[in-house]
């Protein structure tokens, strides 16, 4: 199953079932971005973040981690601040 996104336009326009199986047919280009607000380093202090349905609290903090530890998770992805934080979650 495919996740599809729409904009508050057109979540608006649904009045029925039969309306969501038109959003369920439409082609990728007949959705509209435009409402979809560009991603900048501004926006990522009011990003919250879920697990399992629940807000999780985090701050961010400067702590000195070793130049190895950094280079070995760098090697497991882009998510690699996250796989940090998860690998302290199950320590705990």
């Amino acid at each position: 199953m495919e996740l599809m996104t729409y904009t508050t336009r057109q979540m608006k326009k649904l009045k029925n079932e039969s309306d969501l199986t038109k959003v369920r047919n439409m082609k990728e280009e007949d959705i509209d971005y435009s409402e979809i607000p560009m991603f900048s380093e501004e926006l990522i202090p009011s990003l919250k973040v879920y697990k399992n349905g629940k807000l999780v609290k985090q701050k961010a903090v400067k702590i000195p981690i070793d130049s190895e530890i950094i280079n070995f998770f760098k090697s497991l992805g882009d998510d690699w601040q996250e796989q940090i934080n998860n690998t302290l979650l199950r320590v705990i």
